[in-house]
């Protein structure tokens, strides 16, 4: 007699995802959920209502938000999403979005069949979500902290947001952290061991220059969502510094939207770097692969990351990279694919364009490809994710 296996169904509560208002928030998010979606067609996928897709009280942009099509639609043969006419929704507490889960958790249950496990992308507010459905439908759930500095300060800044995080965490059959360093600090914060697993990316989407580009300068691509936390000023005051010759035979990208772009504009400007820096704003994702194929070297020095993955983005395109020792950048980067420098320092910045300017050559680009194959590809990641799923449902 042949056991059939149980189906197993995984529900997805994403912090942030991408939607028409923001088609970055959340990618790496959707990105995960569809590749591991693809790589065993056998777990059903599906992705309740993104939490900030929702127009709370100070969120009233999403207002205009509208989508053709709203309840649950499948985007594949085992992947699943639950669409909001927003339009139809005044702005809502969280208690109504809590509410909104339920119902949609409900139709879950009734739609398909066998076990069933919740996987929480960010501790604060998914995981405090999947906690509270737990107690409602007696369902398991695990988390995956993906903040880029944990906790964020205004978690640390309340009593009753902290002890929230806190008890998502102590709830969570799993928690997963995509570094070393992140999975110290929530041990530190909660007392909650985490497993490690990094992020990861679709390799195909990355191709190694097979050619240097013919250019007279050296080009130096920066990606990112540009605020404090990215250190853009750090960069900017240490392009001031460099040597004449480096500084007049070398270019500067800076790609990327965020609050911080038109005061970084200003600042280029202000600083005389207009020379150097082009400030090109926000790129859609699908052409960050070729930027990063024409560059020569990839910097950016941010005061914090959880991981950085533009920074194996780039290792998949064979580019060098200068990082600071940011948390994140430190599981990454070493003296085989780039340069670590000490958070902003402006010296040690400097010091590193200028021995990248003369030695990016160096470093060979199908090398740093095979490493980051070795340390960062998808079918590793996804691997270690079926195994935590299949060991509990």
């Amino acid at each position: 007699m042949v056991v059939q296996a149980k189906q197993r169904n995984i529900i997805h509560i994403p912090s942030w995802y991408p939607s028409e208002s923001n088609q970055i928030s959340g990618i790496f998010t959707k990105e995960y959920i569809e590749g591991i979606a693809a790589f065993d067609p056998s777990i059903n996928h599906i992705i309740l209502t993104p939490f900030d897709t929702i127009p709370f009280l100070r969120h009233s942009i999403f207002k205009k938000r509208q989508i053709k099509k709203a309840g649950l639609v499948s985007l594949k043969v085992n992947l699943f999403i639950f669409q909001t006419n927003l339009l139809l929704l005044p702005k809502i507490s969280r208690f109504q979005y809590l509410k909104l889960l339920k119902e949609q958790v409900s139709q879950v249950l009734a739609m398909f069949e066998g076990a069933f496990l919740v996987h929480s992308h960010i501790g604060y507010e998914a995981g405090l979500f999947a906690q509270k459905l737990k107690s409602r439908f007696n369902i398991d759930y695990i988390i995956t902290e993906h903040m880029s500095t944990f906790p964020f300060p205004i978690i640390l800044k309340s009593k009753k947001k902290s002890k929230d995080l806190i008890q998502s965490f102590v709830g969570a059959k799993k928690i997963i952290s995509v570094s070393r360093n992140q999975s110290k600090e929530i041990f530190s914060f909660a007392n909650c061991e985490a497993i490690v697993i990094p992020n990861s990316i679709d390799r195909r989407l990355f191709k190694v220059k097979e050619h240097s580009v013919s250019s007279q300068k050296v080009s130096f691509l920066t990606i990112a969502i540009l605020s404090h936390q990215k250190a853009i000023d750090v960069l900017f005051k240490a392009i001031q510094l460099l040597d004449k010759n480096v500084r007049d035979n070398s270019s500067f990208i800076i790609a990327g939207g965020g609050e911080a772009l038109d005061d970084y504009k200003k600042r280029v400007i202000q600083m005389e770097l207009t020379d150097a820096v082009n400030m090109i704003g926000e790129v859609p994702r699908s052409e960050i692969p070729e930027y990063l194929k024409s560059a020569d070297v990839f910097v950016l020095v941010s005061r914090y990351e959880s991981f950085g993955i533009v920074y194996i983005e780039a290792l998949a395109s064979g580019v060098p990279i200068i990082a600071s020792r940011n948390g994140g950048a430190l599981e990454i980067v070493n003296e085989r694919n780039g340069l670590l420098v000490t958070i902003e320092d402006v010296k040690e910045t400097k010091e590193a364009i200028e021995f990248m300017y003369k030695n990016h050559k160096k470093f060979n680009p199908h090398e740093l490809r095979k490493d980051f194959e070795d340390r960062f590809s998808q079918e590793g990641v996804y691997t270690k994710y079926l195994e935590i799923y299949k060991s509990l449902i």
